[in-house]
């Protein structure tokens, strides 16, 4: 069986919850400070997203950063 990387289940989960609360990129990149293209690189798998970043995308979306992690038995 093949697991996602840590980077692409975390990019996947911030997708999700953005889905969820029916929000943009361009909006968390605006709540966050985050440059928009950097941000859409990160979400698209292409690089890693710093603590520092996680931790302000955890804080706009309103949950936690643990929330955003994949669970142990599925992280590569």
């Amino acid at each position: 069986m093949t697991y996602p990387t840590v980077s692409t289940a975390v990019a996947g989960e911030v997708r999700a919850q953005l889905a969820r609360l029916n929000q943009s990129g361009i909006w968390l990149s605006e709540m966050t400070h985050i440059p928009h293209p950097t941000l859409r690189r990160r979400l698209a798998g292409d690089g890693n997203l710093t603590i520092d970043e996680l931790a302000k995308i955890a804080r706009a979306l309103g949950v936690s950063m643990a929330s955003l992690l994949p669970r142990t038995e599925d992280a590569a």
